[in-house]
């Protein structure tokens, strides 16, 4: 009988370290598989907030570009129109969009990164600029019945220069920024 006993008492005892030994191993898969899940996890969500700042970013730029472009219009108009237009009639709208560029432009430089906003910096002051300088022709003008396109020209050319050479540099800066600079995947 003490035979029996023994060995049900070794049998159960290797049943019981094969069990802890098995349960070991299933427990080591099980954590080092949650640790993997994890870990993927962890990088999804870095890739997913990467591409939603790149998105933001994406727009802001996009939003600034629409918002010079429409200051540009204007400009263009004013500086087009005969008789040269009365500043409170077009100036307000003309303020309006100036300041419009500058909302943009705060939005742009929070958004980052810094080259990108140096070079919004750059196209927000010539938008200033040009429209200040409007304002001083216009006032200069107002008694002339000529455009001021006609009156300024070389000054509406080094305007127009200044912007496209501008504009370009803040494109080819945000494209950079935005993954636009990379080769087509194949």
């Amino acid at each position: 009988m003490k035979d029996v006993v023994a060995v049900a008492l070794i049998t159960a005892v290797t049943t019981l370290a094969a069990g802890g030994i098995t349960g070991g191993f299933t427990y080591g898969a099980a954590r080092r598989q949650v640790k993997s899940h994890e870990d993927q996890a962890r990088e999804t969500r870095a890739e997913e907030r990467v591409v939603r700042h790149r998105e933001v970013r994406r727009d802001i730029y996009v939003r600034f570009l629409d918002d010079m472009v429409d200051a540009h219009r204007l400009m263009n108009r004013l500086w087009s129109a005969q008789p040269p237009p009365s500043w409170d009639s077009e100036g307000a709208e003309l303020i309006e969009r100036m300041d419009s560029v500058g909302k943009t432009y705060t939005v742009l430089s929070l958004e980052g990164p810094p080259d990108v906003a140096a070079a919004a910096k750059q196209l927000f002051d010539l938008v200033a600029e040009e429209g200040f300088a409007l304002k001083a022709y216009q006032r200069i003008a107002a008694r002339d019945s000529e455009a001021l396109l006609d009156v300024y020209s070389v000054q509406y050319t080094d305007f127009t220069d200044r912007r496209d050479e501008l504009e370009q540099v803040f494109v080819e800066t945000a494209r950079k920024v935005l993954g636009g600079d990379l080769d087509q995947p194949d």
